[in-house]
């Protein structure tokens, strides 16, 4: 997982498009031939041994080799065996995405190659803040030195550039424009990145991961986020989606998430650089959503939250298939985030089908506030293939 082919302008159109190198045959030193490249690894956090997403790796000499994760005093609580049909030496990568399944590659002769995808043993949570500290992955039989980095993954998504001020101007720094996508694995993490606008031609830099605590501790992978930076508080807000709920059991959402699907986040610190967790709680709003954007409307002093909302299979309001749709949601005051209550979308046409392929044609409709009446939006329809 040395580096990851991406471009700048073309690259970034790429990963909004959610495409993504072959799991199955991939070179991570380059995707796209003639692409510029992502360089896709940076350091650890100081003061951290154990990230539960990130990217482990080490050379396996000879066999059986694993790579296994131990607590400070040395007991073994996860065990990943190198895979036994490739032949030594090789390097053994781990890709770890939280409580997602812990994704087992092989690197031989500059190809790297799925091996297998495992599951965390039962009762066994990587995710709170302790195991920061308190574990650490260790080697086992033939294998080498551990080399632990955070990943832009091998795949990315979920595009969004952060933003400064309640006007949403392009946030900069540096003269970089930075953004955040979805570094994926067998599950994602929310990665950070930025280019130079001046000189595209110079590529995509990786810059970080986010993580986000709910209160109790727990590091999770939420993701789809859009950040900005709060020019009268100089707090970092947003709003995610609670895409890690899904892997807590229990919940009865899309994709068993909870309800809602989207949270509002914030931190004090630029979580821009490196390691960075944020703050997160539920914006309590009604079914399941994603994608959020958040507009502040100077006129009414209210935040405006566009999503992309499901409805069920049978919904009389789309097919009969689960599908996403747009809606806009606006806050009655404003609280990191607000409290978002959803407007009447059969008065004011809020509801736009998404969908595609055998389920009918795939438009996106941006809805645009017509000026003078903040309450009326026109959408504007383009088609998407």
């Amino acid at each position: 997982m040395k580096k990851i082919g991406v471009v700048c302008a073309a690259a970034l159109f790429a990963c909004m498009q959610g495409q993504s190198a072959s799991v199955l045959d991939i070179t991570f030193r380059r995707v796209w031939e003639g692409r510029k490249v992502f360089d896709a690894e940076i350091p650890f956090p100081k003061g951290v041994s154990f990230l539960p997403a990130a990217h482990y790796a080490a050379k396996v000499e000879s066999l059986p080799a694993e790579l296994r994760v131990e607590d400070a005093a040395g007991n073994v609580r996860a065990r990943f065996a190198a895979p036994a049909d490739v032949a030594p030496p090789y390097t053994l990568h781990l890709a770890l995405a939280c409580r997602h399944r812990v994704a087992v590659f092989a690197e031989k002769d500059g190809e790297v190659r799925l091996s297998r995808i495992d599951d965390w043993p039962e009762g066994f949570d990587p995710r709170p803040a302790a195991n920061l500290t308190s574990l650490r992955v260790m080697p086992g039989g033939g294998a080498g030195t551990v080399a632990a980095t955070l990943s832009a993954g091998i795949g990315q998504a979920d595009v969004r550039f952060v933003t400064r001020g309640r006007q949403c101007v392009p946030y900069l720094e540096g003269g970089r424009l930075f953004f955040t996508f979805s570094a994926r694995f067998f599950g994602s993490a929310l990665g950070v990145g930025s280019l130079d606008p001046a000189a595209p031609e110079k590529g995509v830099r990786y810059e970080g991961l986010i993580l986000f605590d709910y209160g109790d501790g727990i590091l999770r992978n939420d993701l789809a986020a859009h950040l900005f930076l709060d020019d009268e508080t100089g707090e970092w807000r947003g709003w995610a989606c609670n895409f890690s709920t899904g892997s807590d059991g229990g919940a009865k959402g899309l994709g068993g998430r909870a309800e809602g699907g989207v949270n509002a986040v914030w931190t004090r610190e630029n979580p821009l650089h490196g390691f960075h967790v944020m703050r997160a709680k539920p914006l309590g709003l009604s079914g399941m959503n994603e994608d959020p954007c958040g507009v502040w409307d100077a006129k009414a002093g209210k935040w405006r939250l566009f999503v992309s909302a499901f409805t069920k299979k049978g919904d009389t309001r789309a097919d009969a298939r689960v599908r996403p749709l747009g809606w806009r949601f606006r806050a009655d005051h404003e609280d990191r985030g607000g409290e978002f209550h959803r407007h009447d979308d059969r008065a004011h046409g809020r509801r736009v089908p998404l969908s595609g392929g055998k389920r009918g044609p795939r438009v996106l409709r941006l809805f645009v506030s017509v000026p003078g009446d903040a309450r009326k939006d026109e959408a504007r329809t383009h088609p998407l293939g």
